[in-house]
């Protein structure tokens, strides 16, 4: 864009400006050659550029005189300060970089050699938000929680030529932050005369449910629905002298006869996940272990007495795993999904079997009668 008057303009300014003025008694005339300085804008606002240069048309050229061609040569170059990033509304500065001296043997003094003016005219770019309409929702399970960031279509029509990433966009629990980046093509922001705002937000975690950590998150109800769910499992297997339990427990099985008794809770542990880079398999496992006495007769004769009958006492564990609290502090679990694994004739046997066993993916808990409620 060019700041020009019109010749006519141009030509009574420079009449005026060269009106004989008695300056001293050196009867010398004013120039004022900053007002025929022209000055052209480019470029967009915030990132504009200024060039100034003196050639005015041959109106004014007239108006100067029959010396105004050597009095123009006396300045070298218009200086703009500065020339570069501007906006409009900014202040730069012209300043004739000339030789006075040789203006004054013309017969002419300059007015003045720098000048103030205001940048106008520059093509404006309109704000863009780049996160109107932006959306990040959380999902899955804490610790192990994720994040997805999405546009709902609102906004500047530009939106739709930037790319969003969340970082970190797993392992996540409430309370973490996460940072949304908008990825986009500054040539295609200028196309578009746009001028995107930040192109960073960050967001909290906040709604995911967690798996249970502790064993005060372990309601009253959800413990007797797991506690029913594992006495109904065992009295079932109890009641009909269930081969496979029989034969993980003892080693062998052969048309056994007897009874095995009302299991009564005997320990629990609570084993909850390290971390993604563990192997875990499970966020968390809550392991019932219950007791039962045995007086079993089996069916063929052993050479070994000790194998003819066995009586005394057997742990059975129940794990239960992925307990999930929410938002309210209920605590659910998929029943169907529970473990039945690890009997043994001692409570030592279960403890190694459970409690340390998997210590190098779970922070294993012994959990005491009294956090259970069974004291």
């Amino acid at each position: 864009m060019k700041r020009w008057k019109n010749a006519r303009l141009l030509a009574v300014l420079a009449a005026a400006v060269l009106a004989a003025a008695g300056l001293g008694g050196c009867g010398k005339q004013e120039a004022d050659l900053l007002s025929l300085v022209e000055i052209t804008y480019s470029g967009l606002d915030g990132e504009g550029q200024a060039v100034a240069v003196l050639d005015p048309p041959p109106q004014a050229l007239e108006a100067l005189g029959e010396d105004a061609q050597a009095l123009l040569d006396t300045v070298r170059r218009v200086k703009v300060e500065p020339w570069q990033g501007l906006s409009n509304g900014d202040e730069i500065t012209l300043t004739l970089e000339c030789s006075p001296q040789a203006a004054e043997e013309l017969g002419y003094r300059l007015k003045d050699t720098s000048r103030t003016v205001t940048v106008s005219g520059l093509q404006e770019l309109r704000p863009v938000d780049l996160f109107q309409g932006v959306e990040v929702t959380f999902s899955g399970v804490a610790p192990f929680g994720e994040a997805v960031a999405t546009w709902d279509g609102s906004g500047d029509p530009f939106l739709e030529q930037v790319v969003y990433n969340v970082q970190p966009n797993q392992g996540l629990s409430n309370g973490d932050t996460v940072t949304v980046s908008a990825k986009y093509l500054p040539w295609a922001a200028e196309d578009a005369l746009c001028r995107p705002k930040a192109d960073t937000k960050t967001f909290t975690v906040e709604g995911l449910d967690h798996y249970l950590a502790q064993p005060e998150e372990l309601t009253a109800q959800a413990l007797d629905t797991l506690d029913q769910d594992a006495r109904a499992l065992l009295t079932a297997k109890f009641s009909v002298l269930d081969e496979g339990m029989l034969y993980d427990l003892l080693g062998y099985t052969h048309d056994q006869t007897g009874t095995i008794g009302e299991p009564t809770p005997a320990a629990a542990y609570l084993l909850t996940a390290k971390g993604e880079g563990y192997g875990a398999n499970y966020g968390n496992l809550l392991v019932l272990v219950y007791r039962a006495q045995l007086d079993l007769v089996n069916g063929e004769k052993w050479a070994l007495p000790q194998w003819d009958r066995y009586t005394g006492e057997a742990y059975f564990p129940v794990a239960y795993p992925n307990l999930v609290v929410d938002g309210a502090g209920q605590v659910s679990a998929d029943t169907a999904a529970r473990l039945f694994q690890g009997q043994a004739t001692t409570l030592e046997e279960v403890h190694t079997a459970w409690a340390l066993q998997y210590l190098d993916r779970y922070e294993v808990q012994e959990l005491t009668p009294q956090q259970l409620g069974w004291a």
